[in-house]
């Protein structure tokens, strides 16, 4: 079911560049707390079928529920990440998400305004994070969140606009900061003057 042409239903002439899923840390979470609780809940129906305290039969509900929750928290997580999909063509952003009903948010290259990457100290040293996609008077139309490679996810997005993304760059001409900076200066002038 997560096929490009479940997320490109109208737009086969459209050449994929990329394609890809949130990373699968991302239900760690998830699974670490359904093992305390499934933990917690094992241990909860040992001391009742060893009767080591004298419990109610009723209580035994509890524990059953706690491993059944245990197991479908991460699983849940898990089937939520398989039905998150990032895709982006010659012609196009996607994202595509749900499990029950989906939502597939797109965003054609002309109408990109800003792409952000969005990553902490861990997601550098790990090289994961998100890249954001805004359009004019949408901030954040579009997240790819929590994926590998982020920076050479966005710098496919930005070459396919024709921008060379380097680090050190800043941006316009020399003539053009000139201007700014004398624009500066002019203002300045005319506040001190008040």
């Amino acid at each position: 079911m997560s096929t490009i042409e479940t997320i490109l239903p109208n737009q086969h002439n459209e050449t994929v560049q990329w394609r890809g899923h949130p990373r699968r840390m991302r239900i760690t979470g998830p699974a670490i707390a359904g093992s305390v609780l499934i933990t917690l809940s094992s241990l909860g129906l040992y001391i009742y079928l060893q009767d080591i305290v004298s419990i109610p039969q009723e209580a035994l509900l509890i524990p059953a529920v706690g491993i059944v929750l245990g197991l479908s928290i991460p699983l849940w997580s898990y089937v939520v990440l398989l039905n998150t999909q990032f895709v982006i063509t010659d012609k196009a952003v996607y994202s595509k998400r749900g499990v029950y009903s989906t939502r597939v948010d797109r965003i054609s290259h002309p109408m990109i305004q800003n792409s952000t990457l969005i990553q902490g100290r861990i997601g550098r040293l790990l090289n994961y994070g998100s890249i954001r996609v805004d359009t004019a008077g949408v901030a954040g139309a579009l997240t790819f969140s929590d994926i590998r490679h982020p920076r050479e996810i966005l710098d496919r997005i930005e070459s396919i606009h024709g921008i060379d993304h380097t680090e050190d760059a800043i941006p316009g001409t020399i003539e053009e900061w000139t201007a700014i900076a004398e624009e500066v200066r002019q203002l300045r002038v005319a506040i001190e003057a008040d």
